[in-house]
């Protein structure tokens, strides 16, 4: 199979207006719906049983480069703009760019040329800086094709090209690559270390408070999130007796009575002009826990509205 046609563009990303409606409509689920049906497709592109040669040209941008990036091979058009850009409007690459990213590099580096930081890094910089590649030679170096791809000078044969490969392919026996499990990620190291460059970018006012709050979610995301290890075993040692001080505060987590948990606010009480509620400060009991609740309604009403259906 292949993935290319011979419009102006392969594909310059999602419909952003649509997406929008959506959201101020409040559909989540119909959101969240999307983006685990291109997440799926681009799994069974990655792991078809037949080969799948992708021939992107000219705009290839964020969800483009997502369907792109599994295929077995890429015959991309030598005058290619391919970048995964979702950060320049306040979001992060949602459908499986930024593992594509991450293996890119790592298979372009060679094995043992970069570690898993530098590996991370190099993709937290093109990610987060919304880097385009603007011919397919300048891809390989960013890591949005590989080494190995192929580069078709004359677009009129890109399609053709695509399907002689999509044939060798398929006539030299393929098979599918088999699921990464010793995938590295550098985890909280590294994403201290995000941080503290994203920190000092801001101090410079070289980006803004919310440039820095999307780069963090991408840190995040690139340097492993958090292991599913990791938070079942903090959801199951908490319950243990005398492993929490005051079993009580349990009773204040997130989900519990199906809300979000409130704010959480600590000292100093005023940083940088933002302070902490007069309410919290008074020591009124009975005032703070209504505070609490108030808060614990709000966040859930604008979040995640369908825990209170």
């Amino acid at each position: 199979m292949v993935i290319g046609h011979q419009g102006p563009n392969f594909c310059a990303g999602a419909n952003l207006a649509s997406m929008i409606q959506v959201c101020e409509a409040g559909e989540f689920d119909k959101l969240e719906k999307a983006v685990k049906q291109i997440q799926d497709l681009t799994q069974r592109i990655r792991f078809s049983k037949s080969p799948i040669v992708a021939a992107p040209h000219h705009l290839t941008l964020g969800g483009g480069f997502e369907l792109i990036g599994p295929a077995a091979h890429r015959v991309a058009a030598g005058e290619l703009y391919v970048g995964l850009v979702e950060v320049g409007v306040g979001l992060i690459p949602g459908a499986g760019g930024n593992l594509r990213m991450i293996l890119n590099l790592m298979e372009n580096s060679g094995k043992g040329r970069m570690n898993s930081f530098q590996v991370a890094q190099k993709a937290f910089e093109t990610i987060g800086f919304a880097k385009v590649a603007t011919s397919g030679e300048e891809a390989k170096f960013l890591g949005y094709l590989l080494k190995t791809d192929t580069i078709v000078l004359n677009n009129d044969h890109r399609i053709g090209i695509a399907k002689q490969k999509a044939l060798e392919l398929a006539g030299s026996n393929y098979t599918p690559p088999n699921y990464r499990e010793d995938l590295k990620l550098p985890g909280a190291g590294g994403r201290t270390a995000m941080a503290m460059a994203l920190k000092g970018f801001k101090a410079q006012g070289k980006i803004s408070a919310h440039d820095e709050f999307i780069a963090k979610k991408l840190a995040f995301v690139l340097t492993g999130g958090e292991s599913a290890a990791a938070i079942l075993s903090d959801a199951v040692i908490r319950l243990l007796p005398g492993v929490m001080n005051d079993e009580t505060s349990a009773l204040s987590d997130s989900f519990q009575d199906n809300l979000l948990a409130p704010p959480i606010y600590t000292r100093p009480s005023n940083y940088n002009g933002m302070k902490v509620p007069e309410v919290l400060l008074s020591g009124n009991k009975s005032l703070i826990t209504s505070w609490r609740e108030n808060e614990a309604l709000k966040r859930t009403t604008k979040r995640r509205p369908d825990l209170l259906e």
